[in-house]
């Protein structure tokens, strides 16, 4: 299995190209065709994600929500800094770490990229125009889920 067995309707992207909305926006919009798009990294084992990969396209085809992400809590302690003082804690129970591969509604990313400025990131596009992401520790498995 490869990224481009997911045939033309699903665009594969490295996560870091995914940084910029706006090299993310001509991309989409030069592939009417596609439904879905796949934010993967290069550097990680390519096996896992393509599953997971594979079981979030087929969830996100019947789902409200307009992506599916993984991601974890955060175990680093988080701190509020003002003036250069550190001044507080942040509450990790409502924050996640997002990791690889994250999958979006096309539709749905070419709306939130056509708002954006052109350094945003497509997934905080997303979120920033009222998208909504599901997100799991794992899609592949039954565990995790929030």
């Amino acid at each position: 299995m490869s990224w481009e067995s997911f045939g033309p309707e699903v665009l594969a992207l490295p996560w870091f190209d995914s940084a910029s909305a706006d090299s993310v926006r001509g991309l989409i919009d030069a592939a009417p065709q596609v439904s879905m798009v796949v934010l993967y990294q290069p550097d990680m084992d390519e096996a896992t994600q393509l599953r997971e990969a594979a079981v979030m396209l087929d969830l996100l085809a019947h789902d409200e929500a307009d992506g599916l992400v993984i991601g974890a809590r955060p175990t680093d302690a988080l701190k509020v800094v003002e003036g250069g003082l550190v001044v507080g804690s942040v509450d990790r129970a409502e924050l996640i770490e997002l990791s690889p591969p994250a999958v979006v509604k096309a539709e749905a990313l070419r709306g939130a990229l056509s708002g954006s400025s052109p350094e945003e990131g497509c997934l905080t596009s997303l979120l920033a125009r009222g998208g909504r992401l599901r997100w799991r520790s794992s899609f592949s498995s039954s565990a995790g889920s929030a």
